[in-house]
């Protein structure tokens, strides 16, 4: 299992200052999130990439505030492994967190999650990492990053789903 004693976050401090203030300023750019927005809670969020650092902040962001979240990762190995495991485990601990280990790149998979749950919206935070490898590999890249995309935007016209949140990647 994943230790988080061994991070040393002091020499990232910075970047993760920033990654936070984006992050802040996403979530609060959806109206549910929003202090000055009065809505009924909960609401339902479909989060990609949940694994990553990114999007399984979103996650417990969205959790903390009361809203149901699905997330799903594919869980590949670019990254450890066992750190996704972690972050996720972590989020499991929430009843109101729903995991699904599914690859974007299938259509049906997001469809079939997509029926099954009446979303209010979509934060699409998964993406292939890695400028260098995205030379080496175009098309994986390109069927993550861009294809599942689109996938993700035609299921939410078929089920008007209106709230789209995207975080691009360098390595589209």
């Amino acid at each position: 299992p994943f230790d988080s004693s061994k991070l040393n976050l002091s020499s990232n401090q910075c970047s993760i200052s920033k990654n936070h203030i984006l992050l802040q300023q996403a979530i609060y750019w959806l109206p549910e999130t929003n202090p000055n927005h009065t809505t009924t809670l909960p609401m339902k969020y479909f989060v990609t990439g949940c694994a990553g650092f990114i999007a399984n902040r979103v996650a417990q962001f969205l959790l903390d505030a009361g809203h149901d979240v699905v997330g799903v990762d594919n869980m590949n190995d670019y990254y450890d492994v066992s750190l996704k495991e972690h972050r996720v485990d972590k989020l499991k601990s929430c009843e109101r967190f729903e995991f699904h280990q599914i690859d974007l790149e299938s259509r049906d998979s997001i469809k079939k999650i997509m029926d099954s749950h009446d979303f209010d919206a979509v934060v699409n935070l998964a993406a292939r990492a890695g400028v260098r490898y995205s030379m080496v590999n175009p098309t994986v890249y390109m069927t993550t990053n861009a294809m599942a995309s689109l996938y993700l935007l035609e299921e939410m016209q078929e089920r008007v789903i209106k709230k789209y949140v995207l975080a691009s990647t360098s390595s589209l």
